[in-house]
């Protein structure tokens, strides 16, 4: 079996999504062509537009990339290009705003450590800036509540 994915986005409230996305304008990203695909999508809104950080999977070497696509106010692809590559998988680029700053927690489950990265340069640079975890971790999602962060 092959896992295919397609990813695209809507500019709309997700409350106004909770009945369906009949007639809605969606945005799809460019397919990546055969044997890869897009998943895990996570959006950033900036003042120039929006951009869309994801999974890129490719089968022939059996391993994920974090991707980023820009967005104009209008929908139009601007910029695509690589934010994240190691030598091991990576998927799931949860994003983190704090104190300013810009960070990614990507699934990285392989290395068999959880590594928060510091955006250096948006949106194509990125640099660990701690080990949260020596354990393997998948699809780690956190959270801010009352001055403590929340795994």
């Amino acid at each position: 079996m092959i896992d295919l994915w397609h990813v695209g986005f809507v500019r709309q409230p997700v409350a106004d999504s909770l009945d369906g996305l009949r007639g809605a304008d969606i945005t799809w990203l460019p397919d990546p062509g055969s044997f890869r695909f897009l998943a895990d999508p996570f959006g950033v809104e900036r003042p120039n537009g929006l951009t869309v950080f994801v999974e890129y999977y490719d089968y022939r070497v059996r391993r994920g990339e974090i991707h980023h696509y820009s967005y104009d106010a209008r929908g139009g692809l601007t910029a695509k290009g690589t934010a994240l590559v190691r030598p091991f998988h990576l998927s799931y680029p949860y994003l983190i705003h704090d104190g300013g700053e810009l960070y990614m927690l990507p699934e990285a489950h392989k290395s068999g450590v959880l590594t928060l990265y510091r955006c250096t340069r948006f949106p194509d640079q990125w640099a660990p800036d701690a080990q949260l975890l020596s354990v393997p971790s998948i699809d780690a999602t956190v959270m801010q509540a009352d001055g403590l962060w929340w795994m």
